[in-house]
C-alpha cells in the first residue's frame, strides 16, 4: 500500500513544471542526450589555459570562449556533419569562395596555439590574416595553405609579398584521404631561436614536423613595420578557397600548448 501511494504521489508531481528538479532529488535517470546540442561545449579539456576564442561552428558562428568574437559568413559556407554524432562544421566550397571573417586578428601574437578539425581538404588557403600594416604593398600575413598534399604556413607579410615558396612546408601524414583530422599549430618569435619564428604541427595528436621562418626583431620597433598585434581580421577560406570542412576552431593567445595537452584536445575536445 505504501509502494502504491509513493507512485501515486510521484505520478502527480510529474505533472508539475519542477518535475525534472523532483526526479533528479530523488536520484531517479533523467534520461536525454547528454551530447546535446544546447549542451556547453567542454572549453578548458585537461588543458592548462582557457582559449582567447572557440568557434565550434555546430550550426552556428557563437564564440564559446566568453571573449565575445565576432564572426560572420560572406559567402556563407553550409553546415554540414561534423566530426562526431550530432556534431556540425562549416564545408568551403571553391566555386563560390566561401569565407568566415572573424573581426579579431586572433593569431598575431608573438607566441599562440591554434587548434581545429578538418576533412576533404584540397589545394588552397585555409586561413589568412590581415594586418593594419601594408609596408610591404599588401595587409596578408600569416596563412596556412594546403599545396601539392601538404601544409605550408608562412607567417611574414615581406615572405608572403616576396613569394618565397620554399619557406613554411611542413612535413606530415596524409590528411586528403576523406578522414578528419586534427590539425594544430604551436608557434612563437624569438623564444625558441633569436630572430626567427618556430612553428610546430601536430596531426592527430602527434608532432610532425617543425619549421623556422627568419624575421627580425628589430621590426618590432617600428611602428610601420611592425608585424605582431597589427592583425585586424582573421579569414576561413575566402582567397583561393579549397573545398574543405572545418570544425571546432581554438585560439590560445600567447599561449604555446604543452604536447601532452595538445593530444587531451585531439582526445577529449569532441
Amino acid at each position: 500500500m505504501r509502494k502504491i501511494l509513493s507512485i501515486t504521489i510521484l505520478s502527480f508531481l510529474c505533472f508539475l513544471p519542477s518535475c525534472d528538479i523532483i526526479k533528479e532529488e530523488l536520484g531517479i535517470d533523467l534520461g536525454g542526450d547528454k551530447n546535446s546540442e544546447n549542451q556547453k561545449p567542454q572549453i578548458n579539456v585537461n588543458v592548462t589555459k582557457t582559449p582567447c576564442a572557440y568557434f565550434t561552428f555546430n550550426g552556428h558562428y557563437n564564440d564559446e570562449s566568453g571573449n565575445d568574437k565576432y564572426a560572420y559568413g560572406n559567402p556563407e559556407p553550409t553546415f554540414v556533419a561534423g566530426p562526431t554524432s550530432g556534431t556540425k562544421a562549416l564545408s568551403f566550397s571553391r566555386a563560390n569562395g566561401s569565407k568566415v571573417v572573424i573581426t579579431d586578428g586572433l593569431i598575431d601574437s608573438s607566441s599562440m596555439t591554434i587548434s581545429f578539425w578538418i576533412k576533404d581538404i584540397d589545394e588552397g588557403n585555409i586561413f589568412w590574416v590581415t594586418s593594419s600594416n601594408e609596408s610591404y604593398g599588401s595587409s596578408e600575413m600569416m596563412y596556412l595553405s594546403f599545396t601539392n598534399g601538404h601544409l605550408r604556413y608562412v607567417m611574414t607579410r615581406s615572405h608572403i609579398a616576396s613569394s618565397w615558396y620554399d619557406l613554411g612546408h611542413f612535413t606530415h601524414n596524409t590528411i586528403d584521404d576523406g578522414d578528419w583530422h586534427h590539425i594544430v599549430l604551436v608557434s612563437d618569435h624569438n623564444i625558441l631561436k633569436e630572430d626567427y619564428i618556430t612553428t610546430s604541427l601536430y596531426i592527430d595528436g602527434m608532432l610532425m614536423d617543425t619549421i623556422t621562418e627568419e624575421y627580425g626583431a628589430w621590426a618590432e620597433k617600428d611602428d610601420n613595420e611592425r608585424h605582431f598585434g597589427t592583425g585586424t581580421k582573421f579569414i576561413i577560406g575566402g582567397t583561393n578557397t579549397p573545398n574543405m570542412k572545418i570544425a571546432n576552431l581554438r585560439v590560445y593567445d600567447e599561449w604555446q600548448l604543452p604536447a601532452d595537452e595538445v593530444k587531451k584536445l585531439y582526445e577529449k575536445c569532441l
